[in-house]
């Protein structure tokens, strides 16, 4: 702005300056005229009546020279003002010229700006990313990627003898007399892994052998050889990879939904009586055919790696048919299948369109279709939009779908050790589509029941999360990804920052924190109201009610204080 200023200053007195400058020899010009005159004039003869007569003309001649000076003088005065209020309006124009162009400059400038602290970002990422794998080179350690699954994730964590390091604790008899004391008797009689069990679990490597594979609980019958393709296909219940030509033919495509780091997810209408949400994961088999191959700039996923999301969304979605704890609140696995091919061409053609109309930013299947090119199809049920494009339209739909996804997370906590840790509002999809009146839970034997208000939520994606089911412990070590924690610009980022400070990096270990951390943020934007006002006066009591969420150690506490009342009241059944 100083320089703004400073020249719209400088032009305005270089203006006067050319200004009179132009005026100065005219009226120089005159004045000198009229005093030559006069001098002349004044040279009269001393004697005589010429003296006298000349005298009086001199005399005159003086007066008509005054007369003209001061007339010269009004009309140098009035060309000065007309002269001053033109470049006035000049200046004005030129300055306001000037900070449009500073204000445009400025905005180059910035761009420029921001352009190179994002390739700086880029680089020092790429720097750590090669840094971690020179030492782990170094050290010669099985080598991770940004596709590759933390395996000790999928690690399991029996002994040889086959000891479980889970605490056997009979559950407590509770009383249906109350909610409260329900819960509380849950609280109890509920025991997790120990930090000092979780250490003696032994690691499973990428390079694990035969005898490890069979500890986990999803390879317990397995029988084939210890190829990670071959414990892939036994987990989707094949065992040959099937032609995708040969699953194309049994679905009619119909949109594409969405997109991941990893894949595509359809809207499909398989065998022409049912529709289903269809996610489409290209991955490398185990003998390294397209393991250079890249999706997104990452290298493809390999097939163990792939493993914890189809068995974990096969644990949870199998909740729905639990009986001590029970919950219809994960998205239904309706089947799996390893196919290989080029991508089909109706997956193609809607690819194509969504990129049109909304724009993609991953990369075009063409970059990666081959004859020989393996994919994971995952089936699902179809549950709606995501929590961030629902137009929640009532306090008593509000108050709904935050019970709801409590509720669910409670359950599978209790159930199996459970954190998501990546619950964004991307991640939780609500529909009005052939919902019940009535939803309900079951948590530790105890049955609960609630008003859904015509609206029904569903927890998606655990590319991140954690579960155990007897001695198997399911987890990604979020370590690998540092930059996860270096988001700005919403609580959403906040909250992966206080999950790690909370387990001190440690993502083995179970904390029911970090489920209660994500619910915090789930009432900051399913309470908000948008622009509604009406409804942002009807949510303020529920912000009020959530403001103190994190001063609780787990979901199952704040659910049984006073804050959650006003909550429960609006969906209470009775």
């Amino acid at each position: 702005m100083n320089t703004t200023l400073h020249r719209r200053r400088r032009k305005h007195i270089d203006a006067t300056i050319f200004v009179d400058a132009t005026l100065a020899p005219i009226a120089t010009h005159n004045e000198s005229e009229f005093a030559q005159s006069f001098l002349e004039r004044s040279r009269i003869p001393t004697k005589g009546r010429a003296r006298r007569k000349r005298k009086e003309e001199a005399a005159e001649e003086s007066e008509e020279f005054q007369k003209a000076v001061e007339a010269e003088n009004a009309l140098q005065e009035e060309l000065k003002q007309f002269t001053n209020e033109n470049n006035f309006a000049f200046v004005v124009e030129k300055a306001y010229t000037y900070e449009h162009e500073l204000e445009e400059e400025k905005r180059r400038v910035d761009e420029e700006i921001a352009a190179k602290k994002a390739a700086e970002k880029e680089a020092r990422r790429k720097a750590r990313h090669e840094k971690r794998r020179a030492e782990k080179k170094a050290r010669k350690e099985p080598e991770y990627n940004r596709t590759e699954d933390w395996v000790a994730a999928t690690t399991l964590v029996t002994t040889g003898q086959g000891t479980s390091f889970a605490s056997s604790v009979p559950p407590t008899e509770k009383s249906n007399s109350s909610f409260a004391s329900s819960i509380l008797a849950t609280e109890k009689s509920f025991t997790p892994l120990r930090d000092e069990d979780l250490e003696r679990m032994p690691r499973v490597s990428v390079s694990r052998n035969a005898g490890s594979a069979l500890n986990c609980f999803y390879l317990e019958d397995y029988v084939g050889s210890s190829d990670s393709l071959g414990e892939l296909l036994h987990v989707c219940g094949q065992e040959a990879v099937l032609p995708f030509e040969d699953i194309d033919v049994k679905w009619e495509v119909r949109a594409k939904l969405g997109e991941g780091v990893y894949g595509e997810v359809y809207l499909a209408r398989w065998d022409g009586k049912q529709d289903i949400a269809v996610k489409v994961i290209p991955f490398h088999g185990d003998d390294n055919s397209s393991s250079t191959v890249k999706f997104n700039g990452e290298l493809l996923k390999s097939p163990r790696s792939m493993l914890p999301e189809i068995v974990m969304t096969r644990e949870l979605s199998s909740l729905r048919e639990g009986t001590t704890d029970r919950t219809d609140g994960f998205v239904e696995l309706q089947n799996a299948f390893v196919v290989q091919g080029e991508y089909p061409q109706q997956l193609t053609k809607n690819w194509q369109q969504y990129a049109k109309q909304r724009g993609s930013e991953n990369d075009p299947p063409s970059t990666y279709s081959a004859p020989q090119q393996l994919y994971l199809l995952l089936c699902l049920g179809v549950a709606g939009h995501d929590l961030e494009n629902f137009p929640v339209k009532s306090d008593k739909e509000a108050a709904s779908i935050f019970t709801q996804v409590a509720f669910s997370l409670m359950v599978a906590e209790h159930a199996m050790e459970f954190e998501h840790r990546d619950l964004h509002v991307g991640n939780v999809l609500v529909s009005r589509e052939n919902v019940p009146d009535v939803i309900s839970y079951s948590f530790e034997g105890c049955e609960y029941r609630f008003a859904t208000h015509g609206v029904k939520a569903t927890i998606i994606d655990f590319t991140n999360s954690r579960m155990r089911k007897e001695a198997t412990v399911i987890c990604v070590d979020l370590e690998m990804d540092p930059d996860l924690f270096d988001g700005a610009g919403d609580y959403q980022f906040d909250i992966y920052r206080m999950m790690r400070e909370h387990n001190k990096g440690n993502w083995r270990t179970f904390e029911q924190r970090s489920n209660l951390m994500w619910m915090h943020y789930i009432a900051t934007k399913v309470f908000d109201g948008g622009k509604n006002t009406k409804l942002k006066r009807q949510l303020k009591k529920f912000v009020k009610a959530t403001a103190n969420m994190l001063q609780y150690n787990a979901i199952s506490e704040y659910i049984i204080s006073d804050e959650f009342v006003p909550i429960f009241g609006l969906v209470d059944e009775n």
